[in-house]
């Protein structure tokens, strides 16, 4: 005992006792993956042996559609019909019937009698759009008619714009033609349907908002009357038609417009 009566403290260390030389983290224990990874390939197995059961007993009898079944009534898929949109290699023609000239793709078919009073230019079979946006193989039209022909396909009534009508700048007019006019959107009063398209004009000085009311005495005011109207094959071979009303918003469709287009600013009068 020291001298105040008490006993001596031990000395206190200042190094800790852990033996860090031969530490070693604890283990952790392993997973087995061995049984999950057998439980997924024998589900992947089972799946594949039900899928293959399946497409050999159930969709045996089941037959494929039938891609090289003939056209009926001009209406064919698009995978069964290939056709060219409308030529822009165009060829010039000169009527002395009409005193006009104009442009008209290179494939189609010009005819011109004196003796009718009516000049066509014909397309080859194209694929129109019907106003249920149904593909139909059918022809396109641009007929010239005398004044004095009658315009039957208003024998029904004044016709209505389906669409606004526009005006087009005439490539080459002569002295004698004005220099603009208006193209128009038929649809005929026999016509149902409000989006029908049955006939392109051209309107001269007259211009029509959609839904307003195209009388015949407007039209017979041009000379000659030009029309561009479609038609629906009615056998493979097109030899047969039958007039068509068209979606009107086949103008959308550039294949078809801009030949068209071009087709009407190229007309020159004498």
């Amino acid at each position: 005992m020291d001298e105040q009566g008490t006993s001596p403290q031990a000395p206190q260390s200042n190094y800790s006792t852990a033996n860090y030389d031969n530490y070693q983290p604890p283990q952790k224990p392993r997973r087995n993956f061995k049984k999950p990874l057998l439980i997924i390939v024998a589900g992947l197995l089972v799946l594949t042996a039900g899928f293959t059961i399946y497409v050999l007993v159930f969709k045996k009898d089941q037959q494929a559609p039938n891609l090289e079944a003939p056209c009926k009534d001009g209406l064919c898929q698009a995978n069964q019909t290939q056709v060219k949109p409308i030529s822009a290699t165009t060829k010039h023609y000169a009527s002395q019937n009409f005193r006009l000239e104009f442009d008209y793709p290179d494939d189609w078919t010009l005819t011109d009698e004196q003796a009718s009073g009516i000049m066509t230019a014909k397309s080859p079979t194209i694929t129109l759009e019907d106003t249920g946006s149904q593909k139909i193989d059918g022809l396109v039209t641009l007929t010239f008619r005398a004044k004095f022909q009658k315009l039957t396909e208003f024998d029904a009534g004044s016709a209505t714009a389906v669409i606004d009508s526009i005006k087009i700048a005439y490539t080459k007019p002569t002295q004698s033609q004005r220099g603009e006019t208006y193209i128009s959107f038929l649809r005929y009063a026999k016509t149902t349907g409000t989006t029908s398209l049955d006939g392109i004009y051209i309107t001269g000085d007259a211009g029509y908002k959609i839904g307003q009311s195209i009388p015949k005495d407007d039209l017979t005011r041009v000379d000659p009357v030009v029309s561009i109207t479609f038609s629906r094959c009615s056998d493979n071979a097109c030899n047969s038609t039958t007039p068509f009303s068209v979606g009107a918003d086949i103008w959308d469709n550039r294949t078809i417009s801009e030949p068209l287009l071009a087709m009407l600013k190229s007309l020159t009068i004498q």
